[in-house]
């Protein structure tokens, strides 16, 4: 993170890290392996000028580093700095490197002049490729190499409670990027009650950020050579959710090229969705209706979500066109349409028909999914923060670790019916004011003015907006998003819509909660537009 011209002391840095480490050390140090007990002992006994050196090694991309390109103002003598840290056996000098270590802190020019037989007109991967069988010429460069580097990522994980904070959350936090809710800390409960369970976890997370750098490259063959280290079903039911989600998506893969037995074993590893869904369909292309069927029941009765049902009836649908049930489906009715004729501005559609509607008079808001899901997040504000155990374990989370779990409704259930049931529109916009700017997973502050909510909540009866609390919470995750795009009022009348341009269509979610809102007595409609 670039801090130039930040107002933080040379070596924030340290202090950050060492916030980190005291922390795990007072709640976790029963997890930590006699090792990485040592390696903080040892950490404690080197000097000030020493631990910045580590700390900034340890924050950096390694774990090769070139001395040459190592200039810190706050450290002075760095290579004797570099060198304690050698004789301390927190590092060492890198004597043997191969083309790629090499390419990896070279440039392509540096390169050349190593070997200047080589073709200068290649690429450097290209140059890379063609040195590959060479030997690798010696060279003046001092290159240190961090020993341990991965217990970074141990207490980064015991700190955090998770895999994708680091050190530079501290740096935001302290330069008012970003604004916290004060809750207090509830180490209780994490999901990490043992060396077992923090190992898998950690192999979890190293394997899955393998999986993405394989997806961005859009390495298949190399993303099923990694299906191979998916760990056996784990005892932790928060941690075995992250290795079935690794399962769906090696499992995807396979089905993607047609290797169905291998898809259908690491499908029925998960019990997450869209884990039916696919082996339903899988069954369907390999005309075995039966197993297509045994899925689709479990689907409609059980169903972990409403896209799981929305999915499972279309799958019936399919199922009783094809002879193989009797399905009768719920009568469906279709969403009201209206076209919109417009001259194409080349604004996104969206504002095109919000400005032919202020033009009727209409106060119109693009908000989408940040209406309700704000009001939302105002009204349910003291139960989000609820101190409850394992749901805030660092100072920087913009919500409970659980807000999305099953058992986040169920923990908080006396909380959530108080916010539900004695809600005032006063009382969500006095919070608005003194919340304003501080981070709510449910509150998107740049789309969600005070004045939109002041509309909504002048003109939206309170019963349809406790409905809608109530479905959000029923499944936070899925019915977050889907809503429509425009909300507008006019004459203490509020209307709701969305918008499609030319060619699009409404999607599973946006047709659930355009019907939701229609059996609530909405004004809703479905808004298609046509180009002059």
């Amino acid at each position: 993170m670039n801090t130039a011209g930040a107002d933080l002391a040379p070596d924030y840095y340290l202090t950050n890290f060492q916030t980190l480490i005291e922390e795990v050390r007072r709640r976790s140090a029963h997890l930590l392996s006699p090792a990485e007990t040592l390696w903080l002992n040892r950490f404690d006994r080197l000097n000030r000028a020493e631990r910045c050196l580590l700390v900034r090694l340890l924050s950096r991309k390694g774990p090769l580093f070139r001395l040459d390109k190592l200039s810190y103002a706050e450290i002075p003598n760095l290579a004797e700095r570099a060198n304690a840290l050698v004789e301390s056996n927190f590092a060492c000098w890198h004597t043997s490197c191969s083309w790629t270590e090499l390419a990896s802190l070279c440039t392509k020019a540096e390169l050349l002049a190593m070997v200047p037989e080589a073709n200068p007109k290649l690429r450097k991967p290209e140059l890379l490729t063609s040195l590959e069988n060479e030997p690798v010429p010696s060279h003046q460069l001092r290159i240190l190499s961090l020993k341990e580097p991965a217990i970074l990522e141990t207490l980064k994980l015991l700190y955090f409670g998770n895999l994708h904070q680091d050190l530079a959350q501290f740096v935001v936090s302290d330069l008012g990027l970003q604004r916290f809710e004060s809750y207090p800390i509830t180490a209780d409960g994490l999901e990490v009650g043992c060396r077992e369970a923090l190992e898998a976890w950690l192999l979890l997370g190293e394997l899955a950020k393998a999986c993405h750098l394989c997806l961005d490259k859009r390495d298949s063959d190399g993303l099923l050579q990694l299906a191979t280290r998916l760990p056996e079903p784990l005892p932790w039911p928060e941690i075995e959710r992250k290795r079935q989600k690794l399962a769906l998506l090696f499992a995807r893969e396979w089905e993607r090229r047609e290797q169905f037995d291998q898809a259908l074993t690491l499908y029925g590893q998960s019990e997450l969705p869209p884990s039916r869904e696919r082996q339903a369909r899988i069954a369907l292309k390999m005309e075995q209706p039966q197993h297509a069927l045994d899925r689709v029941t479990q689907m409609l009765e059980t169903a972990k979500d409403e896209h799981e049902a929305t999915v499972g009836a279309r799958l019936g649908k399919q199922l009783a066109r094809q002879g193989h049930w009797r399905w009768s489906p719920l009568p469906q009715h279709k969403a009201r349409q209206q076209t919109l004729t417009l001259a194409n501005s080349g604004e996104r559609v969206e504002l095109q028909v919000a400005r032919h509607y202020q033009a009727q008079g209409w106060q119109v808001y693009y908000c989408e999914n940040s209406l309700l899901n704000g009001l939302l997040g105002l009204a349910i504000w003291p139960a989000l923060f609820e101190p409850v155990p394992g749901a805030f374990l660092n100072p920087y989370q913009i919500g409970p670790r659980d807000l999305y779990r099953p058992q986040f409704a169920e923990r908080r259930r006396s909380q959530l019916d108080q916010a539900l049931h004695h809600w005032r529109p006063e009382q969500l916009l006095a919070r608005y004011r003194d919340k304003q700017g501080i981070l709510n997973p449910l509150v998107q502050w740049d789309w969600f003015p005070l004045e939109l909510a002041q509309l909504a909540l002048e003109t939206l009866p309170r019963p349809l907006l406790s409905a809608c609390f109530q479905r959000q919470l029923f499944d936070l995750r899925g019915n977050r998003s889907g809503h429509p795009d425009l909300f507008m009022a006019r004459d203490n009348q509020a209307r709701w819509l969305e918008v499609k341009g030319p060619g699009d269509r409404l999607q599973d979610n946006q047709t659930r909660w355009i019907h939701f809102l229609e059996d609530q007595g909405a004004d809703v409609a479905v808004c298609q537009v046509k180009f002059e």
